[in-house]
């Protein structure tokens, strides 16, 4: 799993990822206009608000156990996304998954169908929006 806190760490752990390097540098962007009211993406680090996951192929949902999303020895979050929606990377289609962690904080996590478990994914897909 990577976690992602600035820009820096995308250009440091994505740099072969065009794609997925391209789509979280545009939601960093769209985190720092919101909240800070301007485009300062360059400065802006996301250890406040809460970090970007990207879940790499031999990673399990045990990964998940460490941020509170999933309990030890589960396979289903045991918190509710805010919202799951559907990302085009390259010629693939990812998972962008937000859970909210009380009023200000939370994850979110960019997630390959099939990464995890088919439970898993059933999950997801009933919280996805179309």
């Amino acid at each position: 799993m990577i976690v992602i806190n600035s820009l820096k760490d995308v250009n440091e752990y994505l740099s072969e990822s065009e794609g997925l390097r391209k789509e979280i540098v545009n939601y960093i962007r769209g985190l720092a206009e919101s909240i800070t009211g301007e485009n300062q993406v360059e400065e802006f680090n996301l250890e406040e608000v809460g970090s970007i996951l990207v879940i790499e192929s031999d990673d399990t949902v045990k990964e998940l156990e460490q941020f509170g999303i999933v309990i030890e020895g589960e396979e289903i979050p045991i918190l509710i996304p805010e919202f799951v929606d559907r990302v085009k990377v390259g010629e693939n289609q990812i998972m962008r998954i937000v859970w909210v962690c009380g009023d200000c904080f939370g994850f979110t996590v960019y997630y390959a169908p099939k990464t995890f478990s088919e439970e898993f994914d059933r999950w997801l897909e009933k919280h996805a929006i179309d």
